[in-house]
């Protein structure tokens, strides 16, 4: 995990709400996580890596951002026309840097300041469809 669950309470402005249980944001942190992880491995291995902390404030800014704004949006229904704004501006944000480090324009290093290696197939950004289809319309199994 790059977050703590202090710093996605605080993120979606639930620092003083004690009715929400840790395991509730532990449960969104690790879903961010997750995402946040899928994007990494798309660009870089990660394997065995020990993050600069440049890196690591990085990429704790991007979890508890996805973290706070799924937990807002998905247990708390928002009606706030302000607060959706907001909110929009977050998934926004995260997704922004999300696609950076997909294109390289942010570069992540490890504890020496070394960029780190690159994935296989980490310059394929489209998928390349069969010439065939596999399914034909109407075909039943």
């Amino acid at each position: 995990m790059y977050s703590t669950m202090e710093s996605i309470r605080n993120e979606a402005g639930f620092q003083n709400a004690d009715f929400i249980e840790d395991s509730l944001i532990e449960q969104y942190q690790e879903e961010a996580n997750g995402i946040l992880n899928s994007y990494l491995k798309a660009r870089y291995e990660t394997k065995w890596v020990t993050f600069s902390n440049d890196s690591l404030n990085l990429l704790g800014y991007i979890e508890r951002l996805i973290a706070a704004w799924n937990l807002l949006n998905k247990e708390y229904w928002i009606e706030d026309q302000e607060t959706l704004k907001e909110g929009d501006k977050k998934i926004k944000q995260w997704m922004d840097e999300l696609k950076k480090i997909k294109r390289r324009d942010l570069i992540l290093t490890d504890e020496d300041g070394k960029e780190l290696n690159l994935a296989k197939n980490s310059n394929r950004t489209t998928y390349k469809f069969p010439k065939d289809p596999v399914f034909k319309i109407k075909q039943t199994f």
